[in-house]
C-alpha cells in the first residue's frame, strides 16, 4: 500500500491594481476639450485631514473627490466618496477586486 500523498497548489486569484477616483473630467476627456485639470478634483492634504481622520492621505486622495455641490447660497466644494474608479491596466485586464467593487 502506498502512503497518502499531499498536493499543495498555489493559486494567485486576486491582485489590487493601482486605481483612482473617476471624476467628471474623465467623462468629458474623450469627447470634449476642456481646460479643467484632473487635479482640481483631488482633495488637498488639509481637506483630507479635517474630514477623514481615520485613513491615510493617500487613501483619502484615491477614494474621495471634490464635488461642486449646490447650496442655497450658490455652490460649495465638498469632499465626497467615490463610487466609480479607474484601474491601471498595465499588468491586468481585470481583477476580482474590480468585479467585487461593482456590486
Amino acid at each position: 500500500m502506498l502512503p497518502p500523498v499531499m498536493v499543495y497548489a498555489w493559486t494567485f486569484i486576486a491582485a489590487t491594481p493601482s486605481f483612482r477616483c473617476k471624476t467628471p473630467y474623465d467623462d468629458f476627456l474623450a469627447t470634449n476639450l476642456t481646460s479643467e485639470p484632473v487635479s482640481s478634483y483631488i482633495p488637498s492634504a488639509a481637506q483630507c485631514s479635517e474630514t477623514q481622520k481615520t485613513i491615510s492621505l493617500k487613501e483619502c486622495q484615491r477614494c474621495f473627490h471634490i464635488a461642486n455641490i449646490s447650496t442655497d447660497d450658490g455652490y460649495t466644494n465638498q469632499l465626497t466618496a467615490c463610487h466609480n474608479f479607474i484601474f491601471d491596466r498595465t499588468y491586468y485586464q481585470s481583477t476580482i477586486v474590480e468585479d467585487v467593487s461593482y456590486f
